[in-house]
């Protein structure tokens, strides 16, 4: 948490809104996923906190979705899309659906790892394990040092704004970023925000798992992920906006297969 916490702060340091340094960091003994950053009242100053469980969250995303890529590359990198096709395909991989299933059900039940078994990688594997996970964590820190940085702190701003704000500061960041954790090995992930776009989809397939029929209710909050991801890359190169093509085609099958169970 330290290390990761630090290399943001380095790199925020290099831009003109260098308040990092007023935000402490810890990690908050609770189940779940979540990250937050809390104004402490009469100052300048604030607190990020992450959930215990959601490094072990970002590892485990890390092992689905890059086994579900490897399975079938040239499907996934394929040009023609269509999500019932893609549906049947991960569902002719059990081993990866039911691990889909169980990561979900287990941090929608209680909020941990605690349903879904350790599966070690491989030497093909290890290099993007890392690289996905890694760029799933930075991006979390960023987005909720951006908060701070960019002064957030009036509860009559608008929340979808911001998040919008913060989204596009903590994909600048993550640019910086590009060779962690490999000093000599391009990270994909975080150069072209597809780390910050499995956060966000893998989430609201959680959300979603924890609530599957919903009340009906309204609520206002936080942009949808695919509003977000929309404004994350408008201007990219064509081979990184196919680049993200295929990891959101992806999280769209696992969604739709979450969806049946």
């Amino acid at each position: 948490m330290k290390f990761l916490s630090d290399r943001v702060r380095k790199e925020i340091s290099k831009t003109k809104e260098a308040s990092h340094e007023k935000v402490e960091v810890a990690i908050g003994p609770k189940a779940g996923v979540s990250a937050s950053l809390t104004n402490v009242i009469m100052t300048d100053q604030g607190m990020l906190s992450v959930s215990s469980f959601l490094f072990r969250w970002c590892g485990l995303m890390e092992r689905a979705y890059t086994r579900t890529l490897y399975a079938d590359i040239a499907h996934w990198r394929s040009k023609s899309s269509d999500l019932a096709i893609d549906r049947e395909l991960l569902l002719k991989h059990p081993n990866l659906v039911l691990y889909w299933v169980r990561i979900f059900v287990s941090f929608s039940g209680t909020g941990t790892y605690v349903l879904v078994p350790f599966r070690p990688s491989s030497p093909m594997e290890f290099h993007l394990f890392e690289q996905v996970a890694w760029s799933m964590e930075y991006f979390t820190l960023a987005n909720e040092f951006g908060h701070h940085v960019l002064g957030h702190r009036s509860a009559d701003d608008d929340p979808m704004v911001q998040e919008f704000q913060v989204d596009a500061f903590a994909v600048k960041v993550c640019e910086q970023l590009e060779f962690e954790p490999f000093p000599l090995l391009p990270n994909p992930y975080t150069r072209t925000g597809a780390g910050a776009s499995l956060m966000l989809l893998a989430l609201e397939i959680l959300r979603a798992s924890k609530d599957p029929a919903g009340d009906g209710t309204a609520v206002v909050g936080p942009p949808p992920p695919s509003d977000r991801i929309a404004k994350l890359q408008p201007k990219q190169l064509e081979m990184d906006q196919e680049f993200n093509g295929t990891l959101v085609r992806i999280m769209s099958a696992v969604a739709a297969v979450m969806r049946d169970v």
